[in-house]
């Protein structure tokens, strides 16, 4: 399964991402090390495909 994400500023698409490390069990090494490039060049486009997660991402309540 495939999800896009969308957010109103830099940081708060980071912080989402980042959120699905933690949530979707994605390797933090691959998701920061593409916030690290994406930092050092905000005008890039990217393509990039993060590792696959061992979690869901759902929550129980």
């Amino acid at each position: 399964m495939t999800y896009f994400l969308t957010a109103s500023s830099v940081e708060e698409f980071f912080a989402l991402v980042r959120d699905g490390v933690r949530k979707c069990g994605i390797d933090s090494d691959s998701a920061e090390g593409w916030i690290s490039s994406a930092s050092a060049d905000p005008g890039m486009r990217s393509d990039f495909s993060m590792t696959r997660g061992t979690g869901t991402g759902l929550e129980q309540s």
